[in-house]
């Protein structure tokens, strides 16, 4: 069955960014255009492009529309215009038929002749019928940004042309989209990885009993981000040139999604790897800091700012080297249970390099320390008074 109700798609430009199609097409009136006379079997394929009633007042739709690029769209064959729309009724079909450029609950934009296909409109309705039946159009499926009249109005086209309308018509709805999975993603991914973490770190108590911060834990975490959106980053637009260069018999909707798809999963195992890594640093870190508290020594300022100068450029090393692809979560040695590192004798050649960085950092942050108490110990023989004024 088809939906006796719907509810607005729409598409929003960035604000202040207008495409040249946003400007508005004076010369395009609703209804008045006529089709080509074609052979007895073929029918023309082209989309209606709506704005949105934003205020029910006419000049203010206009303009208000055309400034935040909001766009209804549908497919129009043999003389009905097909669109897609939301409703809360189970079981039925969010697809409809309005008269082509007549929808009454938008503001006729511009059409774009798509092509023609060799069909009768027997054959043009079933298939259109056969893809509105598909639960992905039903009306409570709908969602702005993620299943909007925009995509089923282009995979309408693609069924009958192999061919999709041009990208500006729901670009930003698209692009939210992507948003939305790279979030769900991330915070998916970071999850299950710091939970592997913790467990590994700490086997013997419960995730969720766990009091104060596990050994290396904020490294981990801000490591995984950081990586994460680096990795995403890069990788997407590495492989954008795949979706540009996709030959027309090839869906590009589908070449998007693998990109994208590979884009994600590299993500994740790379912040994973890297997280892994600069943990590790930081586990060891935190071993010879505590040692120095323990001291009681003066010096744990200089060892703080030491440390952090000298761990920084390692962190980056690491970073980069995951995120392209040399630094692999599989190359990484999970610790034994109370082991703080593993032992050098389990380590690969890359983790005792990496291990020998980090004792030299170490190394660093102790003589910056060291140097820090051998002054403190000159001013309090000078200035008795001065006796466990210096950290």
């Amino acid at each position: 069955m088809l939906a006796s109700q719907r509810q607005c798609s729409v598409s929003f430009l960035h604000a202040g960014v207008i495409s040249d199609v946003a400007m508005g097409n004076e010369s395009v009136k609703a209804g008045q255009y006529e089709e080509p006379e074609l052979p007895q079997g073929v029918l023309e394929v082209r989309v209606s492009v709506y704005k949105l009633k934003l205020t029910g007042m006419g000049v203010l739709d206009e303009l208000g529309s055309g400034m935040l690029g909001a766009y209804h769209s549908g497919l129009v064959v043999a003389g009905e215009e097909w669109s897609f729309g939301g409703h809360d009724q189970e079981g039925i079909s969010g697809v409809y038929t309005a008269i082509p450029e007549m929808n009454e609950e938008y503001s006729f934009y511009d059409r774009l002749v798509m092509g023609t296909v060799e069909m009768t409109k027997r054959q043009v309705q079933a298939e259109i019928l056969n893809l509105a039946a598909n639960p992905r159009w039903a009306g409570i499926s709908y969602e702005l940004t993620q299943r909007n009249c925009n995509h089923f109005a282009s995979d309408a086209c693609w069924l009958l042309l192999k061919k999709r309308p041009p990208e500006w018509i729901n670009k930003t709805a698209d692009g939210i989209a992507q948003q939305s999975r790279v979030s769900y993603s991330y915070t998916q991914s970071s999850i299950d990885a710091l939970y592997a973490y913790n467990v590994a770190i700490t086997p013997d108590k419960s995730i969720s009993h766990v009091y104060g911060e596990v050994p290396g834990e904020t490294a981990f975490k801000g490591t995984f981000q950081t990586t994460f959106n680096i990795a995403w980053e890069q990788g997407w637009e590495k492989g954008k040139h795949r979706i540009q260069e996709c030959p027309e018999s090839v869906d590009r909707e589908e070449v998007k999604l693998q990109v994208e798809t590979s884009a994600l999963a590299f993500a994740a195992e790379a912040a994973e790897a890297a997280a892994w890594a600069v943990a590790g640093g930081a586990r060891r870190a935190r071993s010879v800091r505590d040692e120095l508290v323990s001291s009681g020594r003066p010096g744990l300022v200089a060892w703080d700012e030491a440390w952090k100068n000298a761990s920084a450029p390692l962190v980056a090393q690491w970073r980069e080297a995951a995120v392209n692809g040399t630094l692999k979560l599989s190359q990484i040695t999970k610790p034994n249970p109370g082991e703080g590192m593993p032992s050098a004798a389990r380590l690969n050649d890359g983790e005792l390099r990496r291990m020998q960085q980090v004792e030299n950092a170490l190394a660093i942050a102790t003589q910056a320390a060291e140097q820090a108490a051998s002054e403190a110990d000159l001013a309090t023989s000078a200035d008795p008074s001065l006796e466990g004024y210096h950290q």
